[in-house]
């Protein structure tokens, strides 16, 4: 096959004319039968296993009406009832990209870190935090208002080379993590991590077994978010098409707008200081606002 016909329920089918075959073959579960040389297929017998298939991904794991009506294609391929070409059963997800920072882990011990270094109390730097939030100002705020003038990334290395910086732990991730991301594995879908993370973190965030198929940071990529490179690095990094990858994020200014600029789809999770003040004014521009990462993957199947 071309490697991009689909292998998971997450999948509809979305390749039933696969236009790299060079001849006849039977494709996955024989949902679509043979596939020709030409790219067609769809006999009445074809549509009507089709149409069985779904029927059955339909009472195992969607809501009613989760799936589009089958219909016959006018080069007589199968697609589905929404228009996006006789190719195509249905443009669907199939990449899911999440963040790190407050959407995978919780940031507390972290900013607690930085408290203790800067010789402030956690409650000082909490509110900091909050503030520069409501302003809608970068996090790393909150430090140069303790420290004016402050170099983040100079002071980071001087916490790590003084053996300052807590190192990720399991307990670190938010309790839907490893759960939402299998999850996703499971119905099929690509997971990738990327964030504006160290490579240190980066190389922690793989030690620790997260279900991942790829992970990816910022000084990895030697770019970080909003900048558009970011994104750009990204596309190139996961399988999907453009409108196939779902970025997952917090912070709207950070994950969800410059995501969406780039073509993605995108999804926002209401947790950490961003997550909470700004998602109300931002359930307009992402796809998806959740509350709880195992809430996506239904989401994204009956989309």
């Amino acid at each position: 096959m071309c490697g991009r016909c689909p292998t998971g329920p997450a999948v509809s089918w979305r390749l039933l004319n696969c236009p790299s075959v060079t001849g006849p073959i039977t494709c996955h579960a024989n949902v679509c039968g043979p596939w020709a040389s030409t790219g067609t297929v769809g006999s009445s017998a074809d549509k009507a296993l089709a149409e069985a298939f779904f029927a059955s991904l339909k009472r195992e794991i969607l809501p009613a009406g989760g799936w589009p009506t089958i219909t016959q294609g006018p080069s007589g391929g199968l697609w589905g009832g929404s228009p996006v070409g006789h190719a195509y059963a249905m443009r669907v997800i199939q990449c899911v990209v999440f963040d790190v920072g407050e959407t995978l882990v919780d940031d507390t011990r972290e900013w607690q870190g930085w408290a203790d270094w800067l010789g402030v109390s956690p409650h000082t730097m909490s509110a900091l935090v909050g503030a520069v939030t409501a302003q809608g100002r970068d996090n790393a705020d909150a430090l140069r208002l303790v420290r004016p003038g402050l170099d983040v990334g100079e002071e980071h290395r001087a916490r790590v080379a003084a053996g300052h910086a807590p190192e990720l732990i399991d307990t670190d991730f938010y309790p839907d993590v490893h759960s939402a991301l299998e999850e996703h594995r499971r119905l099929g879908f690509w997971v990738g991590v990327a964030g504006n993370q160290t490579a240190r973190v980066g190389a922690r965030l793989r030690e620790l077994g997260l279900p991942a198929d790829k992970i990816a940071t910022s000084e990895e990529w030697g770019v970080a978010k909003p900048d558009p490179g970011f994104f750009a690095r990204l596309v190139e990094w996961a399988p999907g098409e453009l409108e196939e990858i779902v970025y997952v994020g917090d912070h709207p200014a950070n994950d969800v707008v410059p995501a969406r600029a780039a073509g993605l789809r995108t999804a926002l999770v209401r947790r950490g200081p961003w997550g909470y003040l700004w998602a109300d004014d931002y359930r307009g521009v992402a796809d998806w606002v959740v509350d709880d990462l195992t809430e996506l993957p239904q989401l994204l199947i009956s989309s």
